[in-house]
Formats: structure tokens, sequence, C-alpha cells
């Protein structure tokens, strides 16, 4: 058992891959790219390392700029990737994905923080 463990943090992304959203689909239903950041990991670096795990795909430290939204223990933030540098290999966590233009999200259900999280990058 781990004791001390400190609170729990959660980094999540709206990752653009040029105009669309990437959504990752695992058993409980879509999801955006990001996780469980380490105590000793800053946010950035948490989810830079969850994004890379979960999808492939490489993401610049100091690309994550500030969190878009707070929610409880979770916080989201914006990243935008070029598709001419992008190859998603999804973990096992995951079992597809799809890139969606904005213009679609609403035809994809979404818990309603991740909602509120993508409607943050509209502003």
């Amino acid at each position: 058992m781990v004791e001390n463990a400190g609170p729990k943090r959660v980094a999540k992304a709206v990752v653009y891959i040029d105009t669309e959203i990437l959504l990752l689909r695992d058993k409980q239903g879509w999801d955006l790219p990001g996780g469980h950041v380490a105590p000793d990991e800053s946010m950035a670096a948490g989810l830079v390392r969850e994004i890379e795990e979960e999808t492939g795909l490489s993401v610049r430290e100091e690309s994550v700029g500030e969190p878009i939204y707070r929610h409880n223990h979770v916080e989201f933030y914006e990243i935008h990737l070029s598709l001419a540098n992008t190859n998603i290999v999804l973990s096992e966590e995951h079992n597809s994905y799809k890139l969606i233009h904005p213009d679609k999200i609403e035809s994809v259900r979404l818990s309603k923080r991740f909602s509120k999280a993508i409607e943050k990058t509209f502003e």
C-alpha cells in the first residue's frame, strides 16, 4: 500500500490534429487522451507521458500551455498537432479512435466535462 500518495491528479487534452479532434474509445465510451499524473510529475510532463502511452503521439512538454478548464481533480489542456506528423498507435487501454470535426462533435456521446473542455477550445 502506498502511504501519503497525495491527491489524485489527472491531466486530459483536447488534441486537435489539424482541424479535427482526437477521441479515444474504451469500454466506458469516448474519452480524451490523458490520465493520472504521478506525484513527482508536473501536469505537463504527466500529460505528455499519458498521450504517448495511449496513442504513440509525441508531444513536446513546452507545447502544453495553461489549463483551459478544471473539473474537480482533472485539468484539461488544448494541444495542436499536424496530421503530417502523426501516426496513432493505440495502447491496450483503448480499442479505437476517431478524428472528428468540431462541427460534428455534438453527434458523439461524451461526458459533460469532456464536452465542456471541448467547448472551451472554441472560445
